[in-house]
């Protein structure tokens, strides 16, 4: 059965993303926002077992 992502979450993270990197947000900013959004996705300080760092 396929899965149906009702409010298309990932779609939105992707499309976040790309708009943070044509953004003129400073580049150490930006580092640490993805820094940010890795350790929210996969836990603080934690090794990834799923999903890849960013």
């Amino acid at each position: 059965m396929a899965e149906i992502e009702l409010y298309e979450h990932e779609k939105k993270y992707k499309s976040s993303l790309k708009t943070l990197e044509e953004s003129s947000t400073s580049e150490r900013n930006k580092i640490l926002i993805k820094e940010f959004l890795n350790d929210c996705t996969i836990g603080w300080g934690e090794r990834s077992l799923g999903k890849p760092d960013l």
